[in-house]
């Protein structure tokens, strides 16, 4: 077998950005820099007699020509390497050192593959494009970058889906739409570690994205099943049409898919990944899976439990049935056996409008439709944040904030319940009996009785006889818990919902401790 040697001048030259010329077996390959996209493309081939060392020393003589001639044309257009290095030159070189970074980051994060193709193409597409680009790095302004930041705001897109077979290799598009403010985001993100990064080589001295207000991302209203939406779904007789003589098996096994969905709040490419070798005890009491989370890039352990369990069993019964051919070993396969593809719903808007289910609610937010009904205890217990967030596999607590809802019959029952009291506990404190007429209010120059009720500190203070009476600590627990619902209430915190719900259940379980031996009040003597 032939040897094929690569000699590559940019090494030889040590210059970056000039090109390569590769010799492949009987010829040489002139390749252009990586562009910002990551291509490297072909200038030419130039093929020799192997036997002829003159014709081999003209094929390379000419390989090298092109290329100087291409560095030569990317000088007068203002794209070579020098002290006015410029945004469009420099990406090429930006991009390729985040990949490397991402490569000694055993890939994991935002310098994963798929994020490096996806911030090449933002590269390419937004920023290359930007006026600014061609000139000087130094000589970018932060207003050319708000204005920037303006056209993207305007700019419109449109992704182009992959083809399908069913429909004789034709491709569909979306219709055009404004860039998301998402997107915008992380193209400003990566312009300002672009220019992070020019600083550090020298190229600039101040970093223009510091003077410029980063763009900021609203969150969206996540939609969401609630109890009685969960009771209909689970209660529909779903049968697809397409389904023939196994429409009955097919509509449940389409039900099951959604009950593990939400009861495990696993993402969508991870539950259509699973394999029956993940699941671990799922006859014991201690049921779980464990698989590879793909986000994360590791493994992830969910404990099985409630309507999720429930699904799994059933689903190991149905699928000889359902799938003869499971050669993958998958646990939610498709009936031939293949894997399902990523983003498809299958069925799941149509299962909705056949439980009479209006509102819409996509796939993945079944995910927010778990952590919902956790940290609302529609499924019994109520689940701390830090638990959900260890459950779906979140970077962190403000991450499950975002997903947390508090359902308005949640909190109105806490309310109910708190009133319930006949205010013996919080508006019974400090008030003193009904009956008796404080002496100070007949005093127009003191405060009333009613606007200071707080006893003295050698008064010992009591609450009525019915009520229990509050241990110190205790109290000093819910006055600070109050202090803080007020404070997230009022500076708009998402929090507040949930504090406020922390609070009634404090009040209440203070409210159902025994209560301890009543120390009636004792008055000073005169």
């Amino acid at each position: 077998m032939e040897q094929h040697t690569t000699t590559i001048i940019a090494r030889t030259r040590g210059v970056y950005g000039v090109g390569t010329v590769e010799r492949r077996g009987d010829q040489f390959v002139a390749r252009s820099p990586r562009q910002a996209d990551g291509r490297r493309a072909v200038l030419g081939r130039f093929r020799f007699d192997a036997a002829d060392p003159k014709a081999e020393a003209r094929a390379r003589a000419a390989a090298d020509a092109i290329v100087r001639d291409v560095a030569e044309l990317a000088a007068r257009a203002g794209l070579a390497e020098g002290a006015a290095m410029s945004v469009r030159a420099y990406g090429p070189r930006f991009l390729d050192a985040r990949e490397l970074e991402g490569r000694g980051k055993a890939m994991k994060g935002r310098d994963a593959p798929s994020t490096i193709r996806t911030d090449r193409s933002r590269w390419r597409l937004h920023i290359d494009s930007a006026d600014f680009a061609q000139k000087p790095a130094q000589a970018v302004d932060p207003r050319e970058i708000r204005e920037w930041m303006a056209t993207l705001g305007k700019k419109k897109t449109q992704d182009v889906r992959a083809k399908d077979a069913k429909r004789e290799g034709k491709s569909y598009l979306r219709k055009p739409r404004p860039l998301s403010p998402q997107t915008i985001k992380h193209c400003f993100n990566l312009l300002s570690k672009a220019f992070d990064r020019m600083k550090l080589d020298g190229f600039v001295t101040h970093n223009p994205c510091d003077e410029v207000e980063p763009p900021t991302v609203v969150e969206g209203v996540f939609a969401y099943l609630d109890p009685s939406e969960q009771d209909k779904i689970e209660r529909c007789d779903w049968r697809p049409k397409r389904a023939g003589d196994d429409a009955r098996l097919y509509g449940e096994a389409d039900k099951l898919r959604a009950f593990f969905a939400w009861g495990t709040g696993m993402r969508q490419f991870d539950q259509w990944c699973m394999k029956l070798a993940d699941l671990y005890d799922v006859e014991s009491a201690d049921p779980y899976v464990y698989f590879y989370c793909h986000k994360k890039r590791g493994m992830v352990k969910v404990p099985l439990f409630g309507i999720a369990l429930r699904a799994v069993r059933r689903q190991l019964e149905i699928l000889p049935a359902y799938c003869p051919k499971n050669d993958k070993g998958l646990l939610w396969p498709l009936p031939s056996g293949a894997r399902r593809q990523r983003s498809k719903n299958y069925g799941w808007h149509k299962l909705c409008a056949a439980a009479g289910v209006s509102k819409h609610v996509t796939w993945h937010e079944l995910r927010d439709t778990c952590a919902s009904s956790l940290l609302n205890g529609w499924w019994g217990r109520r689940w701390r944040l830090e638990e959900v967030s260890e459950m779906l596999s979140h970077s962190g607590i403000e991450v499950t904030e975002r997903y947390a809802h508090l359902d308005p019959g949640t909190l109105g029952q806490a309310a109910r319940e708190t009133g319930s009291l006949g205010g013996a506990i919080g508006h019974g404190i400090g008030h003193g009996s009904k009956g008796r007429k404080s002496k100070s209010s007949t005093n127009t120059g003191r405060a009333t009785g009613d606007s200071n009720a707080r006893p003295s500190a050698s008064e010992p203070y009591s609450l009525a006889s019915n009520s229990p009476q509050l241990d110190p600590a205790r109290g000093q627990f819910v006055a600070n818990l109050a202090q803080t619902v007020i404070a997230a209430g009022s500076s708009g915190a998402p929090s507040f919902a949930r504090l406020a719900l922390e609070l009634a259940e404090a009040v209440l379980g203070e409210a159902a401790a025994p209560s301890a031996k009543v120390i009636p009040i004792r008055r000073r003597a005169k």
